[in-house]
């Protein structure tokens, strides 16, 4: 998957996370021939926490995933639970 497949968006107190995976799968050898192809979408909400500032939310596209740190917001509870 790559960024361009996810889109991340807030809708009033819901945090919104799409997205579509695309694999494809090809083996030849002398004897077969193989080929797999998976598409699919996801979408997960989050009810965000009272108290959060919607200007101070960040989120950061990894190879391996995606991270949203509560930590970087300072008005959310999971920050003020780190002090």
């Amino acid at each position: 998957m790559s960024e361009k497949d996810i889109d991340i968006s807030l809708s009033g107190d819901m945090l919104l996370l799409k997205g579509e995976k695309h694999q494809e799968r090809e083996e030849k050898t002398e004897n077969r021939y193989l080929s797999e192809r998976n598409y699919g979408t996801f979408q997960r909400n989050f009810v965000l926490p009272d108290g959060v500032d919607r200007d101070q939310i960040t989120a950061e596209f990894a190879k391996e995933g995606s991270d949203a740190d509560p930590a970087e917001n300072p008005g959310s509870p999971e920050a003020a639970e780190e002090d």
